[in-house]
């Protein structure tokens, strides 16, 4: 049965899709500085090797931030439904994802800030980028494979709860278990790489009006900046919407039948939020004077916000 959503869950929900929201644009970040950081390269265009230094510094920030506040906020909804910390402590595959976290925020620190003094070293810290990006991949893939024993948030993909389940009112501290069908990892892996890439164009538009007094780059390079962060965004918002439909069509038709059944609401707006993206980004990137769009950015990152909200609450709701 669907979660009853009170104020202080809705409160817990919001700041919890803020920070996972800066985890996954930071994450995506990564994957951005490295592939624009190489094409620079090869292409010797310094506005993409720039580009790539400013991924690289949203992508520090961003993940060090959201994670620091998604363990609050989670810290929080474990108030609330405190059955679903057990599985967190007893995952041994969690404890070696969050090494890997750390380590991986450690090598990104180094790589962001040292883009000027191993400018002389570039190939090294091409090679260093990219292997940040291979990590990435290989975190989200572990991530996923550990899902079975952590939050009851990957319900989505599972909508009947553990034989366990009736026992948890009276037994917080029993465990929740998700199953996750292999037929499920290809697309929601996909789906989660999309999302990671298009966030990180989305608030990375946002980064760049932030710093542009600081970093002050040009006219000229903003002008190619928030056209290439509008295109990111859309890369990865298109394929990230066709890979969650192939997972909701992945689900049982049981599954399918009751998520339309019981979630019309979120699912329409969440339809009406990626419009709004999609049409925003699209102006960005078509657009001669991109600079005088700011508040089309801002509107779009706020519906990111809302739509990785609508995410977790549909998430929630079904656990």
């Amino acid at each position: 049965m669907p979660t009853a959503m009170t104020p202080d869950l809705i409160f817990g929900l919001l700041a919890l899709s803020f920070f996972k929201l800066l985890s996954g644009a930071g994450l995506g970040s990564v994957l951005v500085a490295a592939v624009s950081e190489t094409l620079g390269q090869t292409r010797k265009k310094a506005f993409l090797d720039k580009f790539a230094l400013q991924a690289s510094a949203l992508g520090f920030k961003a993940l060090t931030a959201g994670l620091a506040g998604s363990v609050c906020a989670l810290g929080f909804l474990a108030l609330k439904r405190p059955w679903s910390v057990q599985p967190l402590l007893e995952s041994r595959a969690l404890l070696v994802l969050f090494a890997g976290w750390f380590l991986f925020i450690g090598l990104l620190a180094v790589y962001s800030l040292t883009w000027r003094s191993m400018k002389s070293s570039k190939t090294a810290h091409q090679g260093l980028g990219l292997f940040l990006a291979a990590l990435a991949l290989g975190l989200t893939g572990l991530a996923l494979t550990s899902a079975n024993k952590t939050l009851p948030l990957f319900s989505l993909i599972r909508l009947e709860q553990a034989p366990e389940t009736a026992a948890m009112a009276t037994a917080p501290s029993a465990a929740m278990t998700v199953a996750l069908s292999p037929d499920l990892l290809a697309p929601l892996a996909l789906t989660g790489l999309a999302w990671t890439i298009c966030v990180a164009g989305g608030l990375g538009l946002l980064y760049l009006l932030h710093r542009r007094e600081k970093d002050d780059f040009g006219r000229d390079y903003y002008f190619f900046a928030l056209r290439t962060g509008a295109r990111w965004a859309l890369g990865g918002l298109i394929p990230a919407l066709a890979c969650g439909a192939w997972l909701i069509l992945a689900l049982s038709e049981a599954n399918r039948a009751r998520i339309f059944e019981t979630l019309p609401l979120p699912l329409a707006a969440l339809a009406g939020l990626s419009l709004v993206c999609a049409g925003s980004w699209t102006a960005v990137a078509v657009s001669r004077t991109p600079l005088t769009l700011k508040w089309l950015l801002g509107l779009a990152g706020l519906a990111l916000w809302l739509m990785q909200g609508l995410f977790l609450l549909v998430a929630l709701a079904l656990a």
